[in-house]
């Protein structure tokens, strides 16, 4: 058998570290299904990036510096910002972890993005969430994800989301390969009627690929294809950053 190419393993790895150690072995078990090799390659470079974050945390001699660098871990039950109950951890990113949480005082499903205590102070980040927020507002559009404010609790900064029950894009094409012509069709007309809806409030996403792309089963039996991650999103009206 041929080793995998190295674009593979890479896009592999990246989809498997973006689900995190809950669902990560589910995505591996289709993704590297024949190939034990890959498997255990992929395996071997979780634990080395699992390590390299953990390093420091696990050290008998933590100051209190680096204690309070580390990030918060919301367990299932717990109350964030007195309102969003904390479902389940869905994934890992690199500006912190995305939960499930239901909305105690309207109701219904939210998906709560947390903030890596590292980034709170930078005026960068947190611009980011703030332009992610305020752009995605401007846009009502089913295959436009809603974003509906930024929260705080005690140390924790977060932002809350329409909540997206499916995959990315990315981790679809690395398990499954291509798509047949007609479902490709679909996807894509479904994606360009978002970016038209985009375009015509003015914004420019400027980060549109398929790990931005969520895909969503819908109750007919379809899929639903919906923009996601407006954090380098541009106003036509406002200078380019």
């Amino acid at each position: 058998m041929q080793p995998a190419p190295i674009g593979k393993i890479k896009s592999i790895f990246l989809h498997a570290r973006e689900l995190g150690p809950g669902r990560a072995a589910a995505y591996l078990d289709q993704a590297c299904a024949g190939d034990p090799d890959l498997r255990l390659k992929i395996e071997r470079l979780l634990e080395q990036d699992a390590a390299s974050e953990e390093t420091d945390f696990l050290s008998p001699q933590v100051s209190e510096t680096t204690t309070a660098t580390m990030p918060r871990v919301l367990a299932p039950g717990e109350l964030v910002g007195g309102r969003f109950r904390i479902a389940r951890f869905v994934g890992r990113g690199g500006m912190g972890d995305v939960y499930e949480a239901e909305d105690t005082e309207l109701g219904g499903r939210v998906a709560l993005k947390t903030i890596r205590p590292t980034l709170v102070g930078d005026p960068q980040t947190i611009g980011r969430f703030k332009r992610e927020i305020q752009l995605s507002r401007q846009v009502t559009h089913p295959n436009i994800c809603r974003v509906f404010d930024v929260g705080h609790d005690k140390d924790l900064t977060f932002l809350t989301m329409e909540f997206l029950d499916g995959e990315t894009l990315s981790v679809r094409l690395a398990r499954d390969g291509k798509f047949t012509e007609p479902s490709a069709i679909e996807l894509l007309r479904q994606m360009a009627g978002g970016l038209d809806a985009l375009h015509h409030s003015g914004i420019v996403h400027r980060d549109l690929k398929p790990g931005n792309v969520m895909l969503v089963n819908t109750s007919a039996g379809g899929t639903r294809a919906v923009i996601a991650d407006f954090g380098l999103a541009q106003s036509f009206h406002s200078p380019v950053g």
